[in-house]
């Protein structure tokens, strides 16, 4: 066993070890039987260590565990050669260490309870894969979980598709609650392809003011399900959803939803912010009051309604009709839609029966299709380019849409993710500088042409397309190419307001009122020629 001093002791279910003391693995070391770390003691395991278990072994930690390997000496958790089967996993109970499990390789154990299972615990993942087993990956009951830079590879291989016993248990995350004063967070990882009716991320959590679930700058390559199924709040920022649609395999009644949400019965607040959907059935299916805040985004390629004559595909779906109450709302901003063939509203002002519902529906500064700007939304009078302020109607110009490359062409720079420099366009997309004029630039280029946010998933990040010279007008709050008496209308309708990122608020101060007249007129001589 290396350098780990345990005790053997027979219990009436049979043989369970103990460890003595603080213990440290290394080497090679087959665990045969159950293993239990007690409270207040830690299992330390040493870099390059491999660790063979047994099959129907669980190895629990009630005290600390810190598996720590490198990038060189990876740390390994598999079947012990030459046995079949499957080991249990790794089980925390309520150890609120700081848990670690860095640089390790987790394969062959399989359990309902997850190949690694959490309850009232803490414990940090990063660097790591988990992979095998054809049941929950990571399964966190109220406790406390950080998953960063791992990777999750596809739940199904080549030629292998689910079975009757495969619905609704092949998950990559499950869990519900969080531990007070603890964290969710699921970050800079990469999700393989699921399928058949399997969520790749499960997740029952609770409402602000606590923590709640963090989904930050992961991919996910595909799903033939939801890729988040939630309750509660979340915040998810950042991330790449791509291919995801109702697949063969998936014989559930409900459709396939990048997210999923409602599942508790509360008011949950969804907050989607510089996220991309391509290629995807659904971005989110609003149900039970959950609000969304949409900010920033980029949707591109809904299935058409021809794909499967029994459904309605839209970007954002406010209920299912006689499955579930619907959404409360949504409020949008700076958002690009493209390549919509059907609605980018579903379902608005419907309760679950098809009756009357009002749905709270902002749209701001978004850029549409062309074929999109005559649709209507529900009864409501005009069409979806008066749901708000400043929203556009064009072709945004990605630089390979195809490829995945969804940063905005410009004259100017545009920056290149496989070269990793800045690079020139013949073209300017107009989503460029035409954002929400009151929304913060972030960190988007100080460049004196740059007055405004980009639309989509890279406006007020580092990567933003660069504006050519002259290319914005700031006080061009209605975005028709010029500052003028329209824009005058709106800012005298906001006159002496004080509210965060107001379009009129061209100074971003907060409040409506002389400064940004000052920006106002300065533009508006500007675009009548004055000077």
């Amino acid at each position: 066993m290396g350098k780990c001093r345990i005790i053997c002791l027979f219990a009436a279910l049979g043989l369970l070890q103990v460890a003595a003391a603080d213990s440290t693995w290394s080497g090679v070391v087959t665990v045969e039987s159950d293993f239990t770390v007690p409270a207040g003691e830690t299992l330390i395991i040493e870099p390059g260590t491999v660790v063979q278990v047994d099959p129907g072994v669980t190895i629990e930690i009630r005290g600390r565990i810190l598996a720590q390997g490198t990038a060189q000496e990876r740390i390994q958790f598999r079947l012990t050669p030459g046995e079949s089967g499957d080991w249990v996993g790794i089980r925390l109970e309520g150890t609120v260490e700081e848990n670690i499990l860095s640089y390790v390789d987790i394969s062959g154990a399989e359990s309902m309870g997850g190949t690694v299972g959490l309850n009232d615990s803490r414990l940090l993942i990063e660097h790591s894969t988990l992979s095998g087993g054809r049941r929950r990956l990571i399964y966190t009951v109220d406790s406390s979980l950080h998953v960063r830079h791992c990777f999750f590879p596809d739940r199904f291989g080549e030629g292998e598709f689910p079975g009757s016993g495969d619905d609704n248990v092949v998950e990559n995350i499950k869990g519900s609650g969080i531990l007070p004063g603890g964290k969710m967070i699921i970050e800079n990882n990469t999700f393989g392809k699921n399928l058949g009716h399997n969520d790749v991320i499960d997740f029952s959590g609770p409402t602000a003011p606590g923590p709640i679930l963090r989904v930050l700058n992961n991919v996910f390559l595909g799903a033939g399900d939801e890729c988040l199924d939630l309750g509660g709040d979340a915040h998810i920022e950042g991330n790449v959803f791509m291919h995801i649609g109702k697949d063969a395999w998936n014989k559930s009644s409900g459709q396939a939803n990048v997210i999923s949400t409602g599942d508790d019965n509360v008011e949950g607040v969804i907050t989607c912010v510089r996220n991309i959907f391509y290629d995807i059935d659904y971005v989110i299916d609003l149900k039970n009051d959950t609000f969304l805040n949409f900010y920033n985004n980029v949707v591109a390629k809904i299935s058409p309604d021809s794909t499967n004559p029994t459904r309605e595909y839209s970007a954002i779906n406010f209920a299912i009709p006689s499955r579930a109450d619907p959404g409360k709302g949504a409020y949008l901003r700076n958002n690009i839609f493209w390549d919509i063939p059907e609605r980018i509203f579903g379902h608005v002002d419907e309760d679950r029966d098809g009756d009357p519902y009002e749905t709270y529906l902002d749209m701001h500064y978004c850029l549409v299709p062309a074929e999109r700007i005559a649709d209507t939304v529900a009864s409501r009078p005009g069409t979806i380019m008066d749901l708000g302020r400043g929203s556009i109607a064009g072709d945004p110009l990605f630089a390979d849409p195809n490829n995945g490359d969804f940063h905005l062409m410009s004259q100017a720079d545009r920056w290149h993710p496989d070269s990793q420099t800045w690079v020139i366009d013949p073209v300017t997309s107009i989503a460029i500088n035409t954002g929400h004029p009151g929304t913060p630039l972030g960190d988007e280029s100080d460049d004196a042409a740059n007055v405004r946010i980009n639309l989509g998933a890279y406006g007020g990040a580092a990567e933003a397309s660069k504006s050519p010279p002259a290319w914005g007008v700031l006080a061009d709050i209605n975005n028709d190419g010029i500052a003028d008496g329209c824009d005058f209308a709106q800012m005298a309708s906001d006159w002496l307001r004080s509210e965060m990122e107001l379009s009129t608020d061209l100074n971003r101060d907060g409040h409506i009122g002389n400064r940004d007249l000052e920006l106002l007129i300065v533009n508006w001589l500007q675009s009548a020629g004055w000077f």
